[in-house]
């Protein structure tokens, strides 16, 4: 019995108590992978708020550690079967194109490649919606400026700054105020967010997703009608581990791949002009020929880029004509050729 079947075999003591069968049996275990001592899997449920989803995710997690000492970590997505997942999915209102911006883990500068890949795209004359879906830690509120969201007839109605629309919930909450949701909440807010707002006539709505590969991205999955995702990377090998999860996720629900970006690729010494690879050497060129895809660009490290996002300034505004905003503006176009 390999490791894999031994794992299904515990996964069979665990009972659905309302239909009397256990999880592997009704089928609610899929895509079981293990990745060196984590194991990952999708836990495919008649609906995404089953009552019962908390329940197996622990004892999943429980029995599988105390049987297995080689297992340190277990991943599970929870899903709904298809015919639930994708049929209630409809068109937000006045928007042409939903682009999620994700990424494997936090700390690759995923909100500052959103925010600045929003504003990029409107100086290339689109219209440009922002909305800031990283419930767990907002941080375009910071990012954009000061801003407020204000409600009318019902609707929200977003911020607007040099032509971008943005919608964050760290406009909504407390500064410090930490979100502590689960997956029910987190799918009801991004609906509100989706449906809920006034975003008039939009090109594009770019959509900041927390890391991961958790509820929100299944959400949005279930909600909307996305025309694509973009992975963002740092090139530490764990980063590159997480992004491929990330991209696989987007293959399991059925969002397009548009392609992946590198950020803090390299640092250009502004007194030698060498190149410093401090992360390590690039390895999306590999990944994208991996995944069949495109490498979008390589953000090299800019300390303007990560001070302008401190100080709510919009980075490829006020350094319109250096090396790091011109790969942003790169970067939007190829996603306007690819879109």
């Amino acid at each position: 019995m390999n490791k894999k079947e031994e794992i299904l075999a515990i996964l069979k003591e665990i009972i659905d108590p309302e239909i009397g069968k256990d999880i592997v049996s009704a089928g609610f275990v899929q895509d079981l992978e293990i990745l060196d001592d984590k194991v990952c899997m999708r836990l495919v449920l008649t609906s995404i708020a089953c009552p019962l989803k908390d329940y197996f995710k622990n004892e999943i997690t429980k029995k599988l550690k105390e049987k297995f000492e080689w297992i340190k970590d277990v991943e599970i997505a929870i899903d709904a079967k298809s015919y639930d997942v994708f049929s209630q999915r409809k068109k937000v209102e006045g928007v042409k194109n939903i682009i999620a911006i994700l990424s494997g883990k936090g700390g690759v500068g995923k909100s500052t490649v959103s925010i600045n890949l929003a504003f990029a795209l409107s100086e290339k004359g689109k219209k440009v919606g922002l909305l800031d879906a990283d419930v767990y830690g907002p941080t375009i509120s910071i990012m954009g400026g000061k801003g407020k969201i204000i409600f009318e007839d019902d609707k929200i109605i977003p911020y607007e700054r040099d032509g971008v629309k943005i919608i964050s919930l760290g406009y909504l909450t407390s500064k410090d105020a930490p979100i502590i949701w689960r997956g029910p909440l987190i799918h009801s807010a991004l609906r509100q967010l989706l449906f809920d707002t006034k975003w008039g006539e939009i090109d594009y709505l770019i959509i900041d997703l927390p890391p991961g590969t958790g509820d929100p991205i299944i959400s949005l999955s279930q909600l909307t009608y996305l025309k694509g995702g973009i992975a963002v990377t740092t090139p530490q090998d764990v980063a590159i581990s997480d992004v491929r999860r990330a991209i696989n996720m987007l293959f399991k629900l059925y969002i397009p791949f548009l392609g992946i970006i590198e950020n803090m690729s390299y640092f250009k010494c502004d007194n030698c002009f060498k190149i410093h690879h401090i992360f390590g050497f690039s390895k999306i060129d590999e990944i994208a020929k991996e995944f069949n895809s495109e490498v979008l660009g390589k953000i090299q490290f800019d300390i303007n880029l990560a001070s302008s996002s401190d100080r709510g300034e919009i980075f490829v505004l006020k350094y319109k004509e250096n090396e790091t905003a011109k790969a942003f503006f790169e970067i939007a176009e190829k996603i306007l050729k690819r879109t």
